[in-house]
């Protein structure tokens, strides 16, 4: 039975734990408050020692405490689920910082899944203290070492690691990677590259395999999308428009462009006050692939921030100049800029 004395002593380590490392007044005082009654629970059941807690007791400790509060206030929580993750979170910061590890390691069930573990910790300690890797890179490397080699305990045509091939490896990736996205499957590959040079290294297989994985190619901005719905454009053009600064001007209309007549940048770049036709509400292009250029019908949207931007730059007739240009050049002698 956990003993009141021991109760005392091990809140009282808990409590020093809390503040030496910083934690807010609130929620080390409900940390405790976890701790004391999950130390409560514990001898209304006669635990030996604390040490004997298994993660079933914390589940049944948690069904108790949400009893108590329905009994209480006569009502469920707001949100269970955040009440039981906040509720908790108290008894597992306890429990870390008493027994150094929670939860408890169960017994392995082979001697392969014992020679696994042992080799994922020197794996673990090579991260830490030889690569000074941070601690969620090792936590990383550490889970996907342990991925591969339970897949590899499972797989009835790999009697052992040194026994592993390319085509081994290969049958492992089709199965790790089919439903994850490609930034994902970049960083299986590099995992398990390093955990195969280790393996390699320490002399558990005769080859280095880790040449053998090839990871996707990720480009830069790939996560942007090719092309935008009409509400999204909607919303771009509606955020433009409130900055009524001589750049906010500039930069609408090159919008209104892009949204109206599905120009190409550079031929955005490349158009000139001059290509707008007022009278003839006539719009020339001219296009960077062949040269040549083409006429569209002046949109009466378009034609509108485009004459806006010409009286910004205080023009009384379009000169020999870039559209995307102008306000550059001509703002700081407007009277918009003044």
């Amino acid at each position: 039975m956990v003993s009141k004395i021991d109760c005392v002593a091990l809140l009282a380590q808990f409590e020093q734990y809390l503040t030496g490392t910083g934690y807010a007044r609130p929620v080390a005082a409900h940390y405790l408050d976890c701790a004391e009654s999950f130390l409560a629970y514990l001898s209304e059941r006669q635990m030996s020692s604390l040490n004997a807690a298994e993660p079933s007791d914390v589940s049944s400790f948690l069904r108790e405490e949400l009893r108590t509060y329905r009994r209480r206030h006569r009502r469920s929580p707001l949100s269970t689920a955040r009440w039981r993750q906040w509720r908790i979170a108290g008894v597992r910061r306890f429990l870390v910082v008493i027994l150094g590890q929670w939860p408890p390691t169960a017994p392995a069930a082979s001697p392969f899944e014992e020679h696994c573990r042992a080799v994922c910790e020197e794996y673990s300690l090579e991260l830490r203290e030889r690569r000074n890797l941070a601690s969620s890179t090792v936590y990383g490397h550490v889970a996907g070492a342990e991925q591969f080699l339970d897949w590899v305990g499972k797989d009835k045509k790999v009697p052992d690691l040194g026994t592993l091939t390319v085509f081994d490896i290969d049958r492992y990736i089709k199965a790790r990677v089919g439903s994850i996205q490609r930034t994902t499957r970049k960083a299986v590959s590099f995992q398990l590259r390093s955990f195969l040079r280790f393996l390699h290294r320490t002399g558990r297989i005769g080859a280095d395999l880790a040449a053998c994985v090839i990871a996707p190619t990720l480009y830069r901005y790939e996560g942007i999308p090719s092309v935008l719905e009409p509400e999204q454009v909607r919303e771009i053009l509606i955020s433009a428009s409130k900055d009524r600064s001589p750049n906010g001007l500039r930069n609408y209309a090159m919008l209104m462009l892009l949204a109206t007549y599905g120009l190409r940048s550079g031929e955005i770049r490349r158009l000139q006050l001059e290509d707008v036709d007022w009278r003839g509400e006539r719009l020339w292009i001219r296009h960077t692939k062949t040269g040549v250029r083409s006429c569209l019908p002046l949109m009466p949207k378009v034609g509108t921030h485009c004459s806006t931007i010409c009286a910004l730059v205080g023009l009384s007739a379009p000169p020999e100049r870039y559209l995307s240009a102008a306000v550059h050049r001509g703002a700081d002698s407007s009277p918009a800029a003044r």
